[in-house]
């Protein structure tokens, strides 16, 4: 197809500035809402000064942001500035709450299908994923919930990665030494088709091989 190329490019694109979109009117309005509350009221930055500082640090990110975007109003360049999405999440996260798991609302757009993360001992780890489906799965090794939100996210997805790649290999490793229905209720969704792929692949090339040292029948056999 002459196109596919720029049609899949414009599609990634597309996707992002309607991500981007989202995401920014629910920065705007949780905005408009603490400026109402720190801006032009001494009496509360006096009684909360630490929430008034770090107010005062998004606030200028959003006015260099909004600045920026007066300068050029054009959608694409907008929302597809480097870094646009993840800055405007953060910002989402920071002002609606300091409740850590508030971060779940955004984590379809975070993460492929991944609907929630787990949380345990009060918050204070994550230690697995949901899906959109319901499938779940533990981490190895938990993360911590500390710091900035970009930087234990950061670890939950390294560690994603970790745990994923962990099953996948327990997966196509347990494939011959179960049966089928007892191996796929033991083996995430994705990992069954993976590892039946994987040892279908195995199993034809071993005909052909078996074929090309003289055994005619391998093929007939193997069906």
């Amino acid at each position: 197809v002459p196109f596919l190329d720029e049609v899949k490019s414009w599609e990634k694109k597309l996707s992002t500035i309607g991500e981007c979109c989202d995401i920014w009117l629910v920065t705007q309005r949780k905005w408009q809402y603490l400026e109402g509350i720190f801006v032009g009221s001494d009496d509360i930055r006096l009684q909360l000064p630490d929430a008034a500082k770090e107010f005062d640090k998004i606030d200028k990110t959003w006015m260099k942001i909004m600045a920026d975007t007066a300068k050029n109003t054009n959608a694409h360049d907008a929302c597809l500035a480097e870094g646009r999405v993840g800055v405007l999440t953060e910002m989402s996260v920071r002002l609606g709450t300091s409740d850590v798991t508030s971060i779940q609302e955004h984590m379809l757009k975070l993460f492929d299908n991944c609907a929630e993360l787990i949380f345990a001992r009060n918050n204070r780890i994550v230690k697995g994923m949901v899906s959109a489906e319901g499938e779940s799965f533990e981490f190895r090794t938990v993360v911590n919930v500390e710091g900035a939100v970009e930087t234990w996210m950061t670890a939950v997805s390294i560690e994603m990665k970790i745990t994923l790649r962990a099953i996948m290999k327990e997966s196509v490793f347990f494939y011959p030494k179960h049966q089928r229905l007892k191996w796929m209720d033991m083996s995430l969704g994705m990992c069954c088709q993976t590892g039946i792929k994987v040892w279908w692949t195995w199993e034809i090339e071993d005909v052909f091989n078996r074929v090309r040292l003289g055994d005619k029948n391998a093929m007939k056999a193997y069906g």
